[in-house]
């Protein structure tokens, strides 16, 4: 199975090339599911077709789906937008407002991932094509699959200690809760674990790959590199960069001399500072493609491969070795200087953070009593050894 996230601004065309994708890849046989968690969904207009929560059938060999956090939350969470009401209707406010669990922050990237997973789970597609939400989002659903791992872990073994003790203690609080039933607690546990196996199948390069999608601008090209940075730092590998609707090479009226050259400009860094991903460069069409027919050409047009889904590049963005007696990771990241990276580590993760962002790296489990010994960067990636200390 393959996963392909397409990531990038707002703006850039990402909803169109995942289309086509999508289109290029049933063309040539593969059960391919364009899965969308931009809350602007778009896909129906695409594809000129009604998409819907559940993956709704195209054509052959295609299916799309819109991101439903509602519905989704209401099928996997309704016993709990039940509880919260009874338990906020026991302080003497207005029942109803679980209903409004959706609207929680976050609650919409839990979704999206709850969802990506059931449909990797399903077996029931060879392609899934993610059409990623403007990058602000994307950022946010990038650092879930950890969180929700550390809280899988941690959350299990606490349950599972104190759990009971928890349950007895509460009503001895004084402030008339009503309490969660066991099947509430186990099913709210059963999911966070469903979620927990979502980092290594993101990191995965044989099955998971984003790919950048930029139009020839400044501002777009910074957004990307920030973008690779922190899909690199998460363990998701870039094997793509699209250049988007440069203006065609029939175009020579003088007028557009001047932005052709601020173009140039743009396709220059974009092939030297995304090496060595692949960079693809897409004229811009007199009218955006719509239907599976168009998409399918477009598809072909952009990718001419009868294998559009299979990686670009061979550059990984995280690997684990042994050496003896130490343990080096290799992490790529890109645009990163030394002085933005922090690190530490607790039994066997190693936590990685740049800026506000953290990634929390679990480790085999022979490296619990291991500490970093040695961190260097080399060309543009992070080199961590760690080893016995005593």
């Amino acid at each position: 199975m393959r996963i392909i996230l397409m990531c990038g601004k707002g703006g850039v065309g990402k909803s169109t090339l995942a289309a086509a994708l999508g289109a290029r890849s049933a063309a040539v046989g593969q059960r391919t599911l364009v899965y969308s968690v931009d809350p602007a969904h778009s896909l129906a207009w695409t594809f000129d077709q009604a998409v819907g929560g559940t993956p709704t059938p195209l054509g052959p060999n295609l299916w799309a789906a819109e991101l439903e956090a509602l519905s989704l939350l209401d099928d996997q969470w309704g016993d709990l937008r039940g509880y919260l009401d009874s338990v906020i209707k026991s302080q003497g406010f207005q029942q109803g407002a679980g209903a409004e669990l959706a609207s929680l922050p976050g609650v919409h990237e839990f979704a999206a991932l709850l969802r990506l997973k059931q449909h990797a789970d399903s077996k029931q597609f060879d392609v899934i094509i993610v059409d990623h939400a403007p990058t602000a989002f994307a950022l946010r659903l990038l650092s879930l699959p950890d969180v929700m791992g550390f809280y899988a872990k941690h959350g299990k073994r606490l349950w599972e200690r104190y759990g009971a003790q928890m349950m007895m203690a509460l009503p001895m609080l004084g402030a008339n809760i009503p309490l969660p039933t066991g099947g509430m607690i186990g099913k709210g546990l059963e999911t966070l674990e469903l979620l927990r196996g979502l980092p290594a199948l993101l990191a995965d390069p044989a099955v998971t790959s984003a790919r950048l999608v930029l139009t020839p601008e400044t501002p777009a090209l910074d957004e990307a590199r920030n973008l690779y940075a922190h899909l690199s730092l998460y363990g998701i590998t870039t094997d793509q960069v699209l250049v988007n609707r440069l203006l065609p090479a029939a175009v020579v009226d003088p007028f557009f001399a001047e932005p052709r050259e601020r173009e140039q400009g743009v396709r220059a860094r974009a092939q030297a500072e995304f090496a060595p991903v692949a960079v693809s460069e897409v004229e811009m069409l007199a009218q955006e493609p719509r239907g599976i027919a168009k998409l399918t050409a477009f598809g072909e047009q952009v990718w001419p491969s009868s294998d559009a889904t299979a990686r670009q590049t061979q550059d990984l963005a995280l690997r684990v070795t042994q050496d003896g007696e130490q343990v080096m990771v290799d992490i790529k990241l890109p645009f990163v200087t030394a002085k933005d990276v922090d690190l530490a580590k607790f039994e066997n993760e190693l936590y990685i953070t740049i800026g506000q962002h953290r990634r929390n790296l679990v480790l085999p489990p022979e490296t619990t009593d291991m500490q970093p010994v040695k961190a260097k960067f080399a060309e543009g990636r992070l080199l961590v050894t760690l080893a016995r200390t005593s």
